[in-house]
């Protein structure tokens, strides 16, 4: 049986079990201890909504391929977009999840609500089926705009990207706006889908200080929207030439690259991205001391955007100082 052939079977064994709609919605419970509804949701059922989804684009002709929107990232490292102003709140006193100020919660589900499951639907070379990659994305202001890690879609065979929102609902990348290889950043574009609810994403901030409280949402393990709470441990310079990176004390693990990272308001101030153990003799898996977890600070996606925006951001925050 051809690819095709069987991509067309496995989407018709899909919709048969009613989870083939490209804006399908995971099953979900209601639970809340604070007043206000929190939605639960079933890992697998997530995976195989995106699953689905990801296959259902594949057999569509029109909708965008992944090596065009690599192409389009490939092409440019900036780009002429004023950045998303999004009204923000800050609670006056950082609290923890089990002591939430209604400031403080409604950053938190503004959060959720702008953290993506990215899909990523790819061929290994050395099987005929379609296997899927997931990371973590942002949404950016109300008009559909998502950053990531660029490693997060340049997955080897990648055929077509998907992202998927908090409420279950599916879109599709439709653009590459821009990208930093160097900087490991990427900003797209999202489809709206038919019937989509309004796209709300969050502020950009500036880069954190050292002890910077942060809190981070992201997938680890395929373990979706999993909060993590922290503080900014170190900030330093890495790569070549020397650039800004920040190390946070939030855990996070494989599936968490393109994480949001954001401060007490809820403004985005940095992109989980990698981690590093460390052992006591260099000898793994034995003697693991600490595990490093690096994160590239907002600056480096306000550099996808317009020039102007960030002339102007640097004059606005000297001027704030």
């Amino acid at each position: 049986m051809s690819r095709v052939a069987r991509t067309l079977a496995v989407i018709a064994t899909l919709a048969a079990a009613g989870c083939a709609r490209h804006a399908a919605t995971p099953s979900v419970a209601r639970a809340g201890n604070t007043g206000s509804a929190i939605a639960l949701m079933e890992d697998l059922t997530v995976e195989r909504t995106i699953r689905a989804a990801a296959l259902s684009a594949l057999a569509h002709p029109d909708a965008p391929r992944a090596s065009a929107v690599l192409s389009q990232l490939a092409r440019r490292t900036t780009s002429t977009l004023a950045v998303p102003q999004v009204a923000t709140r800050c609670p006056a006193v950082a609290t923890h999840a089990a002591a939430l100020s209604p400031a403080h919660a409604a950053t938190l589900r503004a959060l959720r609500r702008a953290t993506l499951v990215i899909g990523v639907l790819y061929t290994c070379g050395a099987c005929q089926e379609w296997h899927l990659s997931l990371g973590t994305g942002a949404l950016l202001g109300d008009q559909g705009l998502a950053v990531t890690n660029l490693h997060v879609l340049q997955r080897p065979g990648a055929a077509v990207f998907v992202a998927m929102t908090a409420d279950g609902r599916v879109h599709g990348v439709s653009a590459g706006i821009a990208a930093n290889t160097h900087r490991d950043v990427a900003l797209v574009r999202l489809s709206p889908g038919k019937g989509a609810r309004p796209m709300r994403g969050l502020a950009l901030g500036t880069d954190p200080a050292q002890g910077t409280p942060v809190w981070l949402m992201s997938h680890p393990n395929r373990r979706f929207y999993f909060l993590s709470h922290g503080h900014v441990a170190r900030t330093y310079l890495a790569g070549t030439p020397p650039a800004p990176m920040v190390e946070i004390s939030a855990a996070f693990a494989r599936g968490s690259s393109g994480g949001p990272v954001v401060d007490r308001c809820g403004r985005l101030v940095g992109l989980a991205t990698n981690t590093r153990s460390v052992y006591y003799r260099d000898k793994p898996p034995r003697d693991l001391q600490m595990v490093l977890r690096r994160a590239v600070p907002v600056s480096a996606v306000r550099a996808l955007f317009g020039p102007n925006e960030r002339v102007a951001h640097s004059a606005s925050a000297a001027s704030s100082r």
